[in-house]
C-alpha cells in the first residue's frame, strides 16, 4: 500500500510594485510546506518474504519573482490577474528504506529553479486589496536524481497600497 499527503498549511511575504493599472512586479519569500510519500509491502523470492517499508520527505523555501499582468473591472474595485515568474527553492529531503526492521536512512539538500504561475481575483477599498489566487510551481526540488514535485497553492492575502505604485 502507499498514501501521499502534502501540509495544507503554506506561507509568504511579498513586496511590489504597481506600474499602471494593468502591470505589476513582485518578490517574497516563501515557505511551501511539507510532502510526504510512504509505501509497504511484502516482497519474497518464492522461498523467503521480507516486509518493505520507503518513507520520504521534502519541504521548500525561498525567494520568488514575478510579473502580474491586471485587467480592472470598470470602476467596480474589482481586477481579474495573471502571474508567471520563478521560484529558487531551497529543499531538504529526507528518505528511509526499511527491511525487516533493519533500517537505511539519509538526507539530501538541493537548490532547484522552478517556473510559477497564477490566476486570481482582487479587490480594492482605499489603500488595502484582498486577493484569492490559485498558483503552481511546476518541478519544485527537480535536480538530476529527482523529477521534482508541482506545488498547488490556493492563497488568500491582504496587499496594502502605499499609495506610491508599490504594495
Amino acid at each position: 500500500s502507499n498514501e501521499a499527503s502534502e501540509s495544507a498549511f503554506t506561507w509568504g511575504v511579498i513586496a511590489g510594485y504597481q506600474i499602471g493599472p494593468y502591470f505589476a512586479a513582485e518578490a517574497g519569500y516563501l515557505d511551501l510546506g511539507e510532502a510526504e510519500y510512504k509505501a509497504r509491502g511484502t516482497v519474497t523470492d518464492g522461498f523467503d518474504a521480507a516486509s518493505v517499508e520507503y518513507a520520504a520527505t521534502m519541504d521548500s523555501t525561498g525567494f520568488a519573482v514575478s510579473a502580474l499582468g491586471m485587467f480592472p473591472i470598470a470602476d467596480s474595485g474589482w481586477d481579474v490577474f495573471g502571474r508567471v515568474g520563478v521560484y529558487f527553492g531551497s529543499n531538504d529531503i529526507k528518505e528511509s528504506l526499511t527491511i525487516d526492521d533493519v533500517v537505511d536512512a539519509g538526507e539530501d539538500d538541493t537548490s532547484s529553479t522552478s517556473f510559477l504561475w497564477g490566476a486570481g481575483v482582487s479587490y480594492t477599498r482605499g489603500q488595502w486589496s484582498s486577493r484569492i489566487e490559485y498558483q503552481q510551481y511546476q518541478g519544485v526540488g527537480e535536480d538530476g536524481d529527482f523529477d521534482g514535485l508541482d506545488v498547488d497553492r490556493i492563497v488568500f492575502s491582504a496587499v496594502y497600497r502605499t499609495g506610491l505604485g508599490g504594495w
